[in-house]
């Protein structure tokens, strides 16, 4: 979905948060286990029934020079993580972004 159809889906969003969004970034779970591409979202559209949303891209994701696992807690990126752009661009390690949990 994120690379071939310019969204993503199914997403838990804060409600505080929804104006805020202005990119989206994808994590690869093992064996990749890093942060590789990232888009700008154009629209939030609700998504089903559980209270959860669509996000759709206004372009093509770009990659990103992957920003690894590296010494993050287990369980790190199970769930929606925020941060700014400038922060995700100059990412070296998950914790760059989360902290230590």
């Amino acid at each position: 979905m994120f690379l071939g159809e310019d969204c993503w889906y199914a997403i838990r969003i804060s409600g505080g948060m929804l104006d805020k969004i202005k990119y989206i970034a994808a994590y690869q779970t093992q064996p990749v286990s890093a942060i590789t591409h990232y888009a700008p979202v154009d629209r939030i559209e609700p998504y089903g029934e559980g209270g959860k949303y669509k996000l759709v891209f206004s372009e093509k994701a770009k990659p990103l020079a992957p920003i690894p696992f590296g010494d993050a807690p287990t369980g790190s990126m199970q769930g929606p993580r925020y941060t700014t752009i400038a922060q995700l661009l100059a990412a070296k390690k998950i914790t760059d972004l989360i902290g230590k949990i």
